[in-house]
């Protein structure tokens, strides 16, 4: 066993970096369905022996892994069969990978989607031994998979391996279901909670030699199995980027007027267009980085003054702020309709601050900003910010019909909705860090305000409530947000040097 712990531990560090070890964390870019969805029975009676006879076979399920090669149109697939089962202290696997390309020398299951659960068993069944394994988060440096012991951590499980020539191999194994090993990211589960279950394996290659070949994730599909324990009872999983497909209510809303008088965008509100326009105040909510919550005590109020004049869109955003940093921006989404973040095409992102103006758009899912010109579009729009004393100003304009449907700008008209919500970078040089967020059923909710733009004459009606329009994201996907921000941060500063 010592030798094979040393063997794995160093085949893990260097082939670690492997699509098991990435697949949860790199490959979701949306809301996946589930594969496979099993309920683990309960089962007092399982022996890790390597004998099924005392599993119920009825509660079987089937489900492919791919061959890991350097292609998106054809793969070689396995199907394996896997069962699970639990009783008061342990969680129970079999799990049968057949012969068909090969010698199959290992397996890996990787149990993921709950926060601090990133847990894992490493079987080599060629020598009938095992390491549980602790993964990496995804707002963690990128990291190999290694064994509890490293992470200081403690070995909770516990398999009986059988390697065949002829038939393939079979993997039956437990590990305590709540043992309360936190260094170890250790599952801990109750009778109708749910894990999300990865595969991978190693066939005709052994583990010391590189990484695993097959696996449950591919590029073009993020694959997995959702396990409940006892009943399932819609527990909810965060897959290392949550719900990018969520539920959508319409609340309250935020009006434009229609103003006639010229404003001038040099930081300062002190045209008369700006007397007509509406105010609005926003609570921004921090994210805390180490425990990817967000921390309702701390909040950043954002003043806002919205109108238009037919042709352009104007906003004025005042916050505290005493000192200028390279760090501060407001970011500012805009769509078209309700359902703005799942469009294929993406939605409009402007940065706004003492960076340069930059016009963006955000791909499906809040992925990676686009800058509209590196793609053929064009930067539209115009901030300036000023300081005065304890306060930044910035005031904005943006064309409501630039024309530039390459860089994701919307047409709108008087008397249509605008919808929008505001991300704010205070002294970060990693993204933004303050959200307009609001706690639904103890999870953060973006608000996403639609914004009427009024009609020539039209008076707004001030009708501003606490009823907010709300889209669903786990406290993950803001740090994914984040993340995917950060490269468009980078590349203005690097302008703004040269």
């Amino acid at each position: 066993m010592k030798v094979y712990r040393t063997l794995t531990i160093v085949v893990i560090t260097i082939f670690g970096l492997s699509i098991l070890s990435t697949g949860a964390i790199n490959i979701v870019a949306q809301n996946p369905a589930t594969n496979l969805s099993l309920v683990a029975e309960y089962n007092p009676g399982i022996s890790i022996d390597g004998i099924y006879d005392d599993w119920n076979i009825a509660n079987e399920g089937y489900f492919d892994i791919f061959e890991y090669v350097d292609t998106t149109s054809a793969y070689n697939i396995l199907t394996v069969t896997i069962n699970f089962a639990y009783n008061d202290t342990h969680l129970f696997w079999y799990l049968h990978i057949p012969v068909d390309f090969g010698h199959v020398k290992a397996a890996d299951l990787h149990f993921f989607g709950k926060p601090g659960q990133n847990d894992g068993v490493h079987m080599y069944a060629y020598y009938n031994t095992f390491m549980d394994l602790a993964f990496s988060d995804e707002n963690e440096d990128p990291a190999p998979p290694m064994d509890d012991e490293s992470y200081g951590g403690t070995n909770d499980a516990f398999c009986s391996l059988i390697y065949t020539s002829n038939n393939g191999s079979f993997f039956e194994g437990a590990k305590l279901m709540r043992s309360g090993d936190i260094a170890g990211k250790d599952i801990f589960l109750d009778y109708g909670q749910a894990i999300a279950v990865e595969i991978a394996a190693w066939i005709n290659i052994f583990p010391e030699n590189e990484g695993p070949n097959f696996g449950t994730m591919i590029p073009e599909e993020f694959r997995y199995i959702r396990l409940d324990i006892g009943d399932n009872l819609g527990d909810p999983l965060d897959l290392f980027g949550g719900p990018m497909y969520p539920e959508t209510t319409e609340g309250s809303e935020f009006q434009a007027p229609y103003v006639v008088d010229t404003i001038s965008i040099d930081g300062v509100a002190d045209e008369t267009a700006w007397d007509d326009a509406m105010e609005y105040q926003l609570t921004l909510s921090y994210l805390n980085w180490s425990t990817g919550l967000i921390d309702t005590s701390l909040v950043w109020d954002v003043r806002i003054l919205v109108c238009h004049d037919g042709t352009n869109m104007y906003f004025y955003f005042e916050l505290y702020d005493e000192l200028e940093t390279p760090g501060d921006w407001v970011g500012l989404v805009i769509g078209k309709s309700v359902d703005m973040l799942n469009y294929t095409d993406g939605t409009d992102f402007v940065m706004l601050g003492s960076l340069p103006y930059l016009d963006a758009y955000l791909p499906k899912g809040l992925g990676g900003p686009t800058a509209d010109e590196t793609v053929g579009g064009v930067n539209d729009g115009q901030a300036n910010v000023t300081y005065t004393g304890t306060h930044r100003n910035i005031e904005f304009t943006k064309p409501l019909m630039s024309g530039d449907t390459v860089g994701r700008d919307w047409t709108f008209n008087a008397g249509d909705y605008m919808y929008i919500t505001v991300v704010l970078a205070q002294n970060s040089e990693e993204g933004p860090n303050y959200f307009d967020l609001k706690d639904i059923d103890g999870k953060p909710h973006f608000v996403i305000h639609p914004v009427k733009l009024l009609n020539e004459g039209e008076e707004p009606t001030d009708e501003n409530d606490d009823n907010t329009f709300t889209i669903g994201f786990s406290a993950t996907d803001l740090l994914i947000i984040t993340a995917s921000i950060t490269p468009i941060i980078a590349i203005i500063y690097l302008r703004r040097k040269k």
